[in-house]
């Protein structure tokens, strides 16, 4: 789950809430080479390097320099080090020439390229602070080779960005600013983005209707992945492939969209990034007579689904030197663009090269990931590819209030076994359900070992069995595939499942509706043991185990006595007694460590449940959720009993016991003779039944 504030976390699942949406449209070839960046001179401080990154703020402090009315004695400019290579932020270029009295300059900057094919728009920055200045008049250049393919000036600019639209130039080798006047006397000049292409911000007002749809397969035997479709008004008709003086020939295959969407807090809006989103072949349309432009968009788990995979001359052997490899198929702007949870990425894995041929990357991506415990997604932050690890803790709570109608429950699908191929030999692990129909074959190159194929199974089986949970609600944008929640399936029952589906899905400023599904299966988070304690005593914790998952329910309460029948009126039954508290945590400890366990006994009539401990851990820090279905053992615990029931809660549930019985009400009769006596006297009500006493159930290894 994605960190957001306190504000954030208010406002998603307020009455009455504003989503927005905010899209960087990064129409920049991906296949691009920034080469060097000459110039008529700059400082010894200066950054060329930043002139290229895509980063349109100068972030970094300003520096006292010997530029007039630059020297400023207030503490609020620092002094440039000796050494250039620890100047602060983000800084950009910076010459080595004063403007004039007058602010006259004749001073130039060149950013070279080269693997570009087609250029159609540019923009130049320079840093908007105004001690800095901007240029009043300059000339903006394209270069094809030695060849001027575009020029214009622009005079009298007062703005921190300026963009270059309407021209087309083929193989472009260089992109030249030329400035004529400062707005400055006695000032370097100053740029901090020269953009070959379009990097812009789009919002509502641009954006019409945003649909993302994201999922993750946590068995790797599939590879779904995130998916966006952006439309946006297309009024001006900048996208037209009809025009060929348009921006129409920018638009390339994985070129990077990154998505945020966002909510009014009391303190203005919190975008929270959901994606970044690659252009595909074909992956665009015009619509409404070219009004709106529709891009369909993939993660990068989607850009490597379908691609061939190119065998490099050495194989790597590590999950993380596999991940590295197939990011690079991408093209070299991929390099590096990936992340591995923990120290996954040392995982051994190797195999021959002839496992490897005829393959797409999204077969290898699945292998890479099933034999190393983790499975495949993007990060939403940075759209780099991602090999995750399972969530082991809840990370959110799901309420009816923030769900258009009950979640829908179906039964998932069983297993009956896998089917491992280790060489020639086969190596079979046992299903959820042995009556099942479906088996699932693993023929995966790098799971060589029995034990190998034992841990990938456990991965496997955490997508089968149990209850798949459906629902549709206003979504909350922090959510992300693979955490844990809590839903609340009817007023004061919740479930926990883990999540391995989203929809967010935005139309004209309104999201609501939204589709999600979480698994309640039985694999429980990967967990390989777990026992479920019913006594008082010790426990002691196996060799080697040093963490632990709890679930400590504790006695219920006893249900209410139901009151005494009057002459009047019937008594009211008793209220059923309340569930037990219920604490879920994770707790580190010494190896062998003991623990002593004291199992909270139910409450009689009337009376609270006593609280069950396990070591220094108690249900007392739990909450109350009236039925909490666990993924573990598919059982619930610390149900609310039945109202005026006398039904009796089982043991070690943590279950509130059943309501006492209503007294009846006196009745009187009449004889034949009209003489009137008593038919009945009132009842008492009677006592509700004892809560059911509590448990601890220990889940370890796999974690």
């Amino acid at each position: 789950m994605l960190n957001t504030s306190e504000a954030y976390k208010g406002a998603i699942v307020g009455a009455v809430r504003r989503i927005v949406s905010r899209a960087i449209i990064d129409l920049v070839s991906p296949d691009i080479v920034y080469g060097t960046v000459t110039s008529s001179g700059e400082s010894i401080y200066s950054m060329p390097e930043d002139l290229y990154d895509k980063n349109t703020v100068a972030d970094g402090p300003t520096y006292a320099t010997c530029e007039w009315n630059r020297w400023i004695l207030n503490g609020t400019q620092k002094i440039y080090p000796d050494s250039p290579s620890v100047v602060e932020g983000h800084q950009g270029f910076l010459g080595n020439q004063l403007s004039g009295n007058d602010g006259t300059m004749d001073a130039f900057v060149q950013l070279n390229v080269s693997n570009l094919n087609v250029l159609q728009a540019a923009a130049v920055c320079f840093t908007g602070r105004e001690l800095d200045g901007y240029a009043v008049d300059f000339t903006f250049a394209v270069y094809s080779g030695d060849t001027l393919a575009y020029s214009k000036t622009i005079t009298g600019n007062r703005k921190q960005t300026v963009y270059f639209e309407g021209f087309t130039v083929y193989n472009p080798t260089a992109l030249r600013v030329t400035v004529s006047k400062w707005s400055i006397p006695s000032r370097f000049l100053r740029l901090v983005e020269i953009l070959p292409g379009i990097y812009e911000q789009w919002d509502g007002d641009t954006i019409y209707s945003l649909d993302i749809m994201d999922q993750a397969d946590f068995s790797c035997a599939s590879l779904p992945f995130a998916t966006a479709t952006l439309e946006i008004y297309n009024e001006d008709r900048r996208f037209d492939p009809r025009n060929k003086s348009g921006l129409f020939l920018s638009v390339e295959e994985r070129q990077g969209i990154p998505i945020w969407m966002g909510v009014e807090t009391p303190v203005g809006i919190e975008h929270v990034p959901v994606g970044v989103f690659y252009q595909q072949s074909g992956g665009w349309s015009i619509v409404n007579n070219g009004l709106a432009m529709r891009w369909r968009l993939v993660s990068i788990v989607g850009l490597l689904a379908d691609r061939k995979f190119i065998s490099p001359a050495v194989l790597p052997t590590s999950l993380d030197g596999w991940l590295a490899e197939l990011v690079s198929q991408l093209g070299v702007n991929f390099a590096g663009h990936y992340r591995v949870d923990g120290n996954k990425g040392s995982t051994s894995l190797t195999c021959e090269p002839k496992d490897v041929e005829n393959i797409t990357c999204g077969n290898l991506l699945r292998f890479v990931c099933q034999a190393s415990g983790t499975y495949p997604k993007a990060d939403p932050e940075t759209g780099y590819l991602w090999a995750a690890s399972l969530p082991t803790k809840t990370s959110n709570k799901v309420m009816l209030d923030n769900l258009s109608d009950f979640p829908e429950y179906t039964a998932n699908n069983d297993l009956s076994a896998i089917v491992f191929k280790i060489g020639d030999a086969q190596h079979v692990v046992g299903g959820t359900n042995t009556a099942s129909d479906k088996t699932i074959s693993v023929n995966n190159p790098f799971i060589k070992t029995a034990a190998q194929a034992n841990d990938a199974a456990r991965y496997i089986l955490v997508n089968y069995g149990g209850n798949k949970i459906s629902a549709k609600g206003r979504g909350d944008m922090s959510s992300e595939v693979g955490d844990v929640d809590i839903v609340e399936a009817d007023t004061g029952f919740a479930v926990s499942g883990r999540r391995r589906r989203q929809q967010f899905r935005l139309v004209n400023g309104v999201m609501r509706d939204v589709q999600s599904e979480l698994l309640q299966a039985t694999g429980d988070e990967l967990y390989t043991s777990h026992i479920v304690i019913t006594a008082n005593g010790t426990w002691t914790a196996p060799a080697g185990v040093t963490k632990l998952k709890l679930v400590i329910v504790g006695g219920g309460d006893g249900g209410q006595a139901g009151t005494d029948g009057t002459w009047d009126e019937d008594g009211k039954p008793g209220d059923g007694g309340l569930g037990g508290k219920i604490n879920t945590l994770l707790v580190n400890f010494n190896d062998g460590q003991i623990f002593n366990v004291q199992i909270g006994e139910g409450g009689a009539s009337g009376q609270a449940g006593e609280d069950t401990t396990f070591g220094a851990y108690s249900s007392s820090s739990g909450q109350r959720y009236d039925g909490f279905a666990d993924i573990g053992t598919n059982m619930a615990f610390g149900l609310k009993g039945a109202d005026g029931s006398r039904i009796i809660a089982q043991p070690n549930t943590g279950n509130g016991g059943g309501g006492g019985v209503p007294g009846l009400r006196g009745v009187y009769g009449t004889d034949n003779k009209g003489n009137h006596y008593i038919r009945r006297y009132p009842s008492s009500g009677t006592q509700g039944t004892p809560g059911g006493s509590g448990c601890v159930i220990i889940y370890w290894g796999g974690i």
